[in-house]
């Protein structure tokens, strides 16, 4: 159960760096992000076969981490039908591709 925390938390960082932008070349602080709103899709696993139950746990501690800390207004969920009518909104699109 340990390592699946770690994994969890892993995923959880590295999904939370794809959404930071990158530091530039002159170590300048990087950008805040301007998106007021993220929604976050399902986890998929194309290319292995994922237990549903980890990839829910996955999906869900990602939810519960960019609520916590991730400087959104608002953390939409994959087929919430209000993040159609939020202005500033980017997507979360999150693939595991080893376990």
């Amino acid at each position: 159960m340990n390592r699946l925390q770690n994994i969890i938390v892993w995923l959880s960082v590295s999904a939370l760096a794809l959404v930071a932008p990158p530091l530039s070349a002159e170590n300048n602080p990087p950008a805040k992000i301007q998106a007021a709103a993220i929604q976050v899709e399902m986890v998929q696993s194309d290319e292995i076969k994922l237990p549903a139950e980890f990839q829910i746990a996955l999906y869900e501690n990602l939810v519960r981490q960019l609520e916590k800390q991730g400087g959104f207004e608002h953390v939409y969920r994959d087929g919430d039908h209000r993040a159609a009518s939020a202005s500033d909104l980017v997507v979360l699109h999150s693939t595991v591709r080893g376990f």
